[in-house]
């Protein structure tokens, strides 16, 4: 308790020094003539409102006793310096004509925005309460982030990817890829990993299919030519094959014509013995006879 009070004292002791190191002007800053005198419009920064008019402009303001401070300007009153006590510390003395600011000691965080009180920092995973404590995120959320409200965990991930549950309250569930996905990625890599250049290869393939297509067309209809080329090249020698044959053959004759032929060549291939040319005449007459029966 006496550590307390001493404390105290030298704080105010030390606000009190620096409160009269800090040049103020007194009187008023803005005033009008009338028929009273002259009546104050706005004090100096720091002065607070002794009387509204006056003959001296100087006595209608008073700068504010050590230890306070206004903040108004036709104020009568000066406001008590606030006191950074506790898990709080002075940033900025106290003037007369602005309060103390006061921050919060590490582990701390100020409870308003005028840092009037202190309260604990909450860490990750942990969240603050209204008693300006913490507490441990409840199940199924989950905080990053310093000093701050807790928030839900993920429940679902895309249909490639199963969800992986995660114990530390700082952090979020997590998706990660099923092994069933990740094996069959190994096997076919550009269907399930890259996109573009599945649409590269069929676009390469589209290039090249006309091509292919005339070319194979152009070799079909060569064939075809080169076959009815050779067909008909057959046709004329075979045309050739049969006129040369059928010049070659005898010419038909008459038959009267052909037995005479006959007779005569064998008239002049005919070698008899003497002996046979003077024969009897019956085989003579016999020989005549055949004769004219083959001349008949």
């Amino acid at each position: 308790m006496h550590l307390k009070l001493w404390n105290l004292s030298l704080v105010l002791l030390i606000a009190s020094m620096f409160h009269t190191s800090v040049r103020t002007e007194n009187g008023c800053a803005d005033w009008l003539s009338s028929e009273v005198g002259i009546c104050c419009q706005a004090c100096h920064p720091g002065n607070r409102l002794v009387e509204k008019c006056g003959p001296d402009r100087f006595q209608l303001c008073k700068p504010c006793d050590p230890g306070t401070f206004t903040t108004s300007p036709l104020k009568k009153f000066c406001n008590r310096c606030t006191q950074c006590i506790g898990p709080r510390v002075v940033v900025k003395n106290c003037t007369p004509s602005s309060d103390t600011v006061c921050d919060c000691k590490p582990g701390f965080r100020c409870g308003n925005s005028q840092c009037s009180y202190c309260v604990d920092e909450c860490k990750k995973g942990e969240e603050p309460t209204t008693e300006r404590t913490c507490r441990k995120c409840p199940q199924g959320t989950f905080n990053d982030q310093i000093h701050s409200k807790c928030t839900p965990r993920r429940t679902r991930c895309p249909d490639e990817q199963e969800l992986v549950s995660i114990s530390d309250p700082s952090l979020n569930n997590e998706c990660k890829t099923k092994a069933s996905t990740l094996a069959t990625a190994r096997t076919t890599p550009l269907e399930y990993n890259t996109v573009e250049p599945l649409q590269t290869t069929k676009k390469k393939k589209d290039d090249t299919f006309w091509p292919v297509v005339g070319v194979t067309g152009s070799i079909f209809l060569l064939t075809c030519a080169f076959i009815l080329a050779l067909w008909f090249a057959y046709q004329r020698a075979k045309n050739t094959t049969n006129t040369e044959t059928k010049d070659l053959q005898p010419e038909t004759l008459p038959p009267e014509e052909l037995r005479v032929m006959i007779m005569e060549h064998d008239d002049a291939c005919s070698f008899r013995q003497p002996e046979q040319e003077q024969g009897g005449s019956s085989e003579s007459l016999s020989t005549q006879d055949s004769e004219s029966k083959l001349i008949l």
